[in-house]
């Protein structure tokens, strides 16, 4: 009897001793790096070098004690340790993927002793004592997910930086020894890479019916714009398209931009352009139009009707007008 009440209290004691911390130590258990942000594009087609794509939001529990001394009204801080190997400058790192960099949102600087490393937290006085026992959650942003060039031969990857680091607790402004977790941080999870690729097709010349006067007068043609993606993720929100006219030879635009017209070899024409998406509705030339992609596709139709209509003097005759489409994504 006198046995079983020895091992008893042993085994509490050891229990007791595991859990007690030293003087600014700290431990950290459930360590997780998130990606929140778009997909990431292979590409500079949609995302050019240097546009924020999302962010790495680090989340952990933590216990700690903290120091027994005070420095600047700082009990403890936690940072990292080893973060300074991928350092590169003006609080940006090398991430482990080609084509994206890592943007500190917290203050850099030194991590006891060793400069370069991240802080992202502060206990100070008066919200904190000395000595005191403190226990929480960080769940912050704590990179920048920068584009930086393209992401060759990849379908998903895991962010992180280019090299190993962990978490570590310490006293401001100080050298000496930090108290470092031996679990470094991990890889955030699987984020897609698509191919921004995209191309648009549509006829380059659209046959015009004859026109004969007195009896077709007025003809139309009838088109489609179209624009096809590699990827859904390209054309998120809007698709927009401006008709431009070029070579303007025998042609004039309209003060209003509604009309070509066409006065060469005899012939007087005019012509106006119209979209039906939904229902139709004419389009001014030279104008950007905006048009919602709902459904989120990889591809995108706008179907488009030309009109040309005879002057009241015009002859028989050839005639042409030449037309230069563009067409943005985002």
């Amino acid at each position: 009897m006198n046995l079983s009440r020895f091992l008893i209290l042993l085994l509490v004691f050891a229990s007791k001793a595991a859990l007690a911390l030293n003087s600014g130590e700290c431990t950290f258990t459930n360590q997780k790096l998130t990606y929140s942000g778009v997909n990431l594009p292979s590409s500079n087609e949609v995302y050019k070098d240097g546009e924020v794509l999302g962010q790495l939001i680090l989340s952990t529990n933590y216990s700690c004690k903290t120091q027994s001394f005070t420095n600047n009204g700082v009990v403890l801080q936690v940072g990292t340790r080893g973060a300074a190997g991928s350092y590169i400058g003006e609080k940006k790192f090398r991430s482990n993927v080609e084509g994206i960099v890592l943007e500190g949102t917290f203050m850099v600087g030194g991590v006891a002793g060793v400069n370069n490393e991240i802080i992202f937290n502060q206990f100070k006085k008066p919200t904190y004592g000395n000595n005191q026992n403190i226990s929480g959650t960080f769940n912050q942003p704590m990179f920048n997910v920068i584009k930086s060039g393209e992401i060759q031969n990849a379908s998903s990857v895991t962010l992180n930086l280019a090299t190993q680091y962990n978490l570590a607790s310490f006293i401001y402004n100080t050298g000496g020894s930090a108290y470092v977790s031996p679990s470094s941080v991990p890889n955030s999870q699987q984020i897609p890479v698509y191919n921004a690729s995209c191309n648009v097709t549509h006829p380059t010349n659209v046959e015009v019916p004859a026109l004969v006067k007195g009896v077709r007068d007025e003809v139309s043609s009838y088109f489609n714009i179209a624009l096809n993606c590699a990827d859904k993720s390209v054309m998120q929100n809007n698709v927009q398209l401006t008709v431009t006219p070029v070579n303007m030879t025998n042609v004039s635009l309209s003060l209003d931009k509604s009309s070509l017209l066409y006065n060469g070899n005899g012939q007087i024409v005019l012509m106006n352009i119209f979209n039906n998406l939904g229902s139709e509705s004419q389009m001014l030339f030279s104008t950007m139009y905006e048009f919602s992609n709902d459904a989120q596709g990889s591809s995108f139709t706008i179907p488009m009707r030309a009109k040309f209509q005879l002057g009241s003097s015009s002859g028989y005759g050839n005639f042409s007008f030449q037309t230069q489409i563009t067409v943005r994504y985002n």
